[in-house]
């Protein structure tokens, strides 16, 4: 009894903790599309041309599934769309370059509740 008793209790706090987390943003509306945009640069301050961007969606299953992406112009600049968002749904996006040899990146996530977000990457040399 005292077993059957512990194991209601704690089947009651796991649920309690799952509704807090998964309902944080519930509340809100996700936008038809989320524009990313922002400038990519090495660490010297100097634009990045040319860098690959993805966005990656994660899923409760753990599957990864990429979504959207581009490359950035002369400047450094990008932006892209992810249409349609999915609720409580992790969007990565990941900026990945190489150049005399090295590999250059830099990982942020997405927030799929805002419309238009900036997200401006340093790249940092991979190894390093």
């Amino acid at each position: 009894m005292k077993t059957t008793m512990k194991l209601m209790l704690m089947l009651l706090v796991v649920a309690a903790s799952m509704l807090t987390f998964t309902s944080c943003k519930k509340w809100f509306d996700v936008p038809e599309k989320v524009t990313v945009y922002g400038q990519v640069t090495y660490e010297d301050g100097q634009p990045a041309e040319g860098v690959g961007i993805i966005v990656k969606e994660s899923t409760f299953m753990s599957l990864i599934i990429p979504v959207t992406g581009t490359k950035t112009d002369g400047n450094g600049h990008y932006e892209l769309e992810i249409d349609n968002p999915k609720k409580d749904v992790l969007y990565s996006i990941k900026f990945t370059i190489t150049k005399d040899g090295c590999l250059y990146s830099y990982s942020d996530s997405v927030d799929e509740y805002k419309a238009r977000q900036k997200i401006n990457a340093v790249l940092k040399k991979e190894g390093k």
